[in-house]
């Protein structure tokens, strides 16, 4: 009489999110019948549990493999999960100069990797009455309109995909008069004795 053996394979295998910013921690849960062992990516797991995984960018796929001693060997199930994850950009904003007179305009630069598109926002008074969008890479004359004072400009870099990633950078711009030059004094050009 042939054996019959229980059931025997992964009931469910899913994780909290399939997309996700890089780096950010993802839930895994599975449930299996009958399994002896299971690994996850070739490290041993609980026949049935949880983890957390940490996907980087790009596709990150997780494997569930399942065995049990069968009638004629060891036998396997397995089950994959895949999870996609965007990079978070790397922004660079410098200002130059970064100290000006009232009237006088400066040039606000950046650079982001890892992003496909660039927003600029300024604080009031500093030139820009709306956020500009801009290329990942570029520079921009600002002129602040508001007196003098401190102004801030924020560069704040996306990544679009499945979803989307973001990352800002900022730059200070001073405004202020030049203090007044000294008055002429007289200065004593020869003193001698005869």
């Amino acid at each position: 009489q042939t054996p019959v053996l229980p059931p025997f394979g992964i009931d469910q295998f899913s994780a909290s999110n399939s997309c996700v910013v890089a780096g950010t921690p993802v839930s895994l849960q599975w449930n299996t019948t009958g399994a002896e062992r299971a690994e996850l990516n070739g490290t041993p797991v609980p026949v049935s549990g949880s983890t957390n995984v940490t996907p980087q960018a790009g596709t990150n796929t997780y494997n569930l493999v399942i065995f049990r001693q069968g009638c004629n060997g060891t036998e396997s199930s397995s089950r994959s999960v895949v999870i996609s994850a965007v990079p978070t950009p790397n922004v660079n904003a410098t200002i130059s100069p970064g100290a000006i007179q009232p009237g006088q305009s400066a040039t606000l630069s950046w650079s982001a990797a890892n992003a496909t598109r660039v927003t600029i926002s300024a604080s009031p008074g500093a030139g820009l009455s709306a956020p500009v969008n801009a290329q990942p890479n570029g520079s921009l004359q600002v002129q602040p309109t508001g007196g003098e004072g401190t102004y801030t400009y924020t560069v704040t870099a996306y990544y679009d995909g499945c979803t989307t990633a973001s990352a800002s950078a900022t730059a200070q711009l001073v405004v202020a008069q030049q203090p007044a030059p000294p008055p002429n004094c007289p200065i004593i050009d020869d003193f001698n004795a005869n």
